[in-house]
């Protein structure tokens, strides 16, 4: 497991002969992940490289290139290598606009209508504000997408290179605001890393509809 995903199993003392769990904070997203969303966030890797491989099968190989680095999937550090870590790189408080990437064909769940490997939707608002328990030194944002057929809502926290989301799916047909942990088919996790001066990609592996892998890429505007 990568090292963005230590906290996910918590952490085992050995004392006296006796293996105790050390159970993370509340306030963490370790401590607020549901016990069956941790295989999810593990499967990230598994998500992008089946998705690569519907997309290659279905022809749109052109359409993820064009992407840039967009589509590009993650390359962890190698060991030994330190990757530099600062909150500069993360989204600051502010609107932004947002796009949804929907990648790969899922054989469970409810596929596309048009069965498309690689569907973009359109450019949306969206926002991040800052969490109840933000703080200097990498606390909780709140992101929130407002506008568009599916919106994220939900918290990102700081974690090394990366900031950890977990969040929930709203359709345009919903009213009001869904939250992590309402609703087990709308709950949705994963990381977002910076690409770019101003960019971001949010990586959301496995959600319960359409697609092995969502994307959201962040942009200033």
């Amino acid at each position: 497991m990568r090292r963005h995903f230590r906290g996910i199993l918590g952490l085992f003392i050995a004392i006296q002969g006796t293996v105790l769990v050390a159970q993370p904070a509340v306030s963490s997203w370790q401590g607020q992940i549901q016990v069956e969303d941790r295989s999810r966030m593990a499967g990230l890797w598994r998500a992008w490289t089946g998705a690569i491989a519907d997309i290659t099968t279905g022809g749109a190989q052109a359409r993820l290139q064009a992407l840039g680095a967009l589509g590009v999937p993650p390359v962890e550090p190698l060991p030994g290598r330190t990757v530099p870590s600062s909150e500069a790189q993360f989204p600051g408080v502010g609107d932004y606009e947002c796009r949804i990437i929907h990648m790969g064909l899922r054989e469970d769940g409810w596929p596309r209508d048009d069965a498309n490997p690689l569907a973009l939707e359109a450019w949306e608002p969206c926002r991040v504000a800052p969490g109840a328990v933000n703080g200097k030194g990498g606390g909780a944002m709140d992101f929130s997408m407002l506008a568009g057929t599916q919106r994220l809502n939900g918290r990102l926290w700081a974690d090394g290179d990366l900031m950890v989301f977990l969040g929930a799916l709203a359709l345009a047909s919903d009213y009001g605001v869904r939250r992590y942990g309402d609703d087990p088919d709308r709950d949705m996790l994963g990381v977002m890393r910076p690409l770019a001066t101003g960019q971001w990609r949010l990586e959301l592996p496995w959600p319960r509809w359409q697609s092995k892998l969502m994307l959201v890429e962040v942009r200033s505007l």
